[in-house]
């Protein structure tokens, strides 16, 4: 989801639910890993027609699951950038 706040700012938000993942063991039965949910949020700004400044926020919730067997996520983490276009006809 994306919302625009005001002119220059937007609000941005992901939820994503899955029920797990199945995956092979090594004696060859299947095993099966429980679900999970993941919130994330960011916003961005347009400083000129060239520059927009961006965070991210990820696992807002800081839950604890494995995407893929043997393979943790991240707990609560964040990350930020510039982006710059170049050629911008407006």
């Amino acid at each position: 989801m994306s919302v625009r706040v005001i002119k220059d700012l937007w609000l941005k938000g992901d939820l994503f639910a899955w029920s797990g993942p199945r995956y092979l063991r090594q004696n060859g039965t299947d095993g099966k890993l429980s679900g999970a949910f993941d919130l994330n949020a960011g916003l961005e700004f347009r400083v000129t027609k060239n520059i927009n400044l961006w965070t991210q926020f990820n696992n807002i919730l800081n839950k604890e699951y494995q995407r893929w067997n043997q393979y943790r996520v991240y707990g609560f983490n964040f990350v930020g950038g510039i982006v710059f276009s170049f050629d911008q006809k407006r």
